[in-house]
């Protein structure tokens, strides 16, 4: 006989102006998250978000796994809106930095445009070897003014990695 595992997708948007809120990868019930701005799939992001209440953690099941996002659409309005990474829990975790400036939003280091979130690939961002938790932490900041259809947010997804797990071993000495 064939056992099947179905395993659900769950869509996450980023949360707008409502504080932080956390998201954990728990197999076999959850392996992975479709990661939206706050309109969801179909909408646009909305005016006014403010980075210090819009804010979404992905933590692994295991803090010896690490969480990695591969955006597949990315538009932010440059310079008036921007998303950050952190390396870890929360917004104090080490940035992840795009190396853009802080024009018009609160700080530098924001991705916009349609460069997103990466440190491992073009369209990939990973929590780094340095990071005990295996989480990944975005904050969202955008403007009062509705931002240009060019520029309708982000599809991402959310898995988790076993990064430890697949450790190249030297061949046994065969006698």
């Amino acid at each position: 006989s064939v056992v099947m595992h179905l395993h659900a997708q769950v869509n996450v948007n980023m949360p707008f102006n409502t504080g932080p809120t956390t998201y954990s990868i728990s197999p076999p019930a959850t392996c992975s998250f479709n990661f939206y701005d706050d309109g969801g799939p179909l909408g646009n992001y909305s005016g006014m978000s403010n980075p210090a209440q819009s804010v979404v953690t992905f933590a692994p099941s295991n803090p010896a796994y690490k969480i990695r996002v591969i955006f597949q659409e990315f538009g932010v309005d440059p310079f008036f809106d921007a998303l950050y990474a952190y390396d870890g829990p929360n917004g104090a975790a080490p940035q992840i930095s795009s190396g853009n400036p802080g024009i018009f939003v609160s700080k530098p280091g924001g991705f916009w445009g349609a460069i997103p979130p990466n440190n491992i690939a073009a369209n990939t961002i990973q929590a780094t070897g340095a990071n005990a938790s295996g989480a990944l932490t975005f904050q969202f900041e955008s403007d009062p003014t509705p931002n240009p259809p060019a520029y309708p947010g982000w599809v991402a997804s959310v898995v988790e990695l076993n990064v430890g797990a697949c450790q190249l071993q030297a061949p046994a000495a065969v006698s």
